[in-house]
């Protein structure tokens, strides 16, 4: 019998133990590019509603006012670091600028995350994004099909120092340059901003009016440019094309306004993050079999998935983001 209230005991030990660790509050902060683009706010909303439903992840989730905002990113993260978050996350400004803020991280003992858009050092436990490469190959492929191998276009790019940007251009400009029939008229920064994609798009058009489609590297640049286009009267000469899976972008492509979009489902990159950051401040490692990135020191990429979509996917519904449109 006393074997038995031993027993007893320790399984109700182990029982308390567990129940325990399951209630356990984890602490994590994102640090955002900025919560002025809606790519960010989508990615924003898919983090809280997995915090929400884990139950016990205390969220915090902060942006710069531009995503050129190096600075300002830098102190959020810092400040971070003195309220002992359980996991930072990180969505890098600049690829080389933030490495001393994360080895900072490090030296305190955090693990960090980087979501979205990498960093070229310091050790970061994994990073969760779109396969960027893939992603711009895949948008050259859809140009070069639509236009049938022919044709004149241009590409604004996002901010000068940003890994998105770089990993997005890799994929893009080798794969439209083996089509001989397309010429890359221009090619120039709109630093991932709605007002400069508009500005540079207007300079563009002005100089080459001919132009048959632009390659936007972010959905907010996108706009910009639609804006310009639309207002010359030209969105059905030039056939844009967008990269995020902002919800915005996803409508125009919809209603015709933009030819297509790469998206990135941003709403899963954030759920992936949290669900992620749990495992981690659990102690656990991410598998060491998945790809690893071009980095120094490298990290493990775990891929959200991309794919590009036209106004016909759209209207199959063949994602669960589109059900709303």
């Amino acid at each position: 019998m006393k074997k038995i209230l031993i027993v007893a005991f320790i399984l109700l030990l182990v029982m308390v133990s567990v129940s325990f660790a399951q209630k356990k509050e984890f602490r994590f902060g994102m640090a955002m590019q900025t919560l002025q683009n809606p790519f960010y706010l989508s990615m924003k909303a898919g983090a809280e509603k997995a915090a929400a439903e884990l139950g016990n992840v205390k969220l915090t989730i902060v942006g710069a006012e531009h995503s050129t905002d190096l600075t300002s990113q830098v102190k959020q993260i810092e400040d971070f670091i003195q309220m002992k978050m359980d996991v930072i996350g990180v969505v890098a400004i600049e690829k080389k600028g933030i490495i001393p803020t994360i080895e900072k991280v490090n030296k305190s003992g955090i693990p960090v995350i980087t979501v979205d858009t990498d960093a070229d050092g310091g050790k970061r436990e994994c990073y969760i994004a779109t396969d960027n490469i893939l992603g711009g190959r895949l948008g050259a492929q859809w140009i070069a099909k639509t236009l049938h191998g022919k044709g004149k276009i241009a590409i604004l790019e996002g901010a000068p120092g940003s890994q998105a940007n770089f990993l997005r251009m890799e994929g893009f400009k080798p794969e439209i340059d083996k089509v001989k029939g397309i010429q890359v008229v221009s090619s120039l920064t709109a630093k991932w901003r709605r007002d400069e994609g508009m500005r540079v798009m207007n300079d563009i058009m002005t100089a080459h009016p001919d132009l048959n489609a632009v390659m936007a590297m972010n959905d907010e640049m996108a706009m910009g440019a639609l804006e310009a286009l639309r207002t010359r009267n030209k969105l059905k000469q030039v056939r844009l094309v967008g990269f995020n899976g902002a919800f915005e972008a996803i409508q125009q492509v919809y209603r015709g306004n933009m030819a297509a979009d790469v998206v990135q489902y941003p709403e899963r990159i954030g759920e992936l993050f949290v669900h992620w950051a749990v495992r981690i401040a659990q102690g656990e490692k991410a598998p060491q079999d998945l790809p690893k990135t071009p980095t120094n020191p490298p990290t493990i990429h775990i891929d959200s998935g991309e794919a590009v979509v036209d106004k016909h996917l759209i209207q199959l519904k063949v994602a669960p983001e589109f059900q709303a449109i």
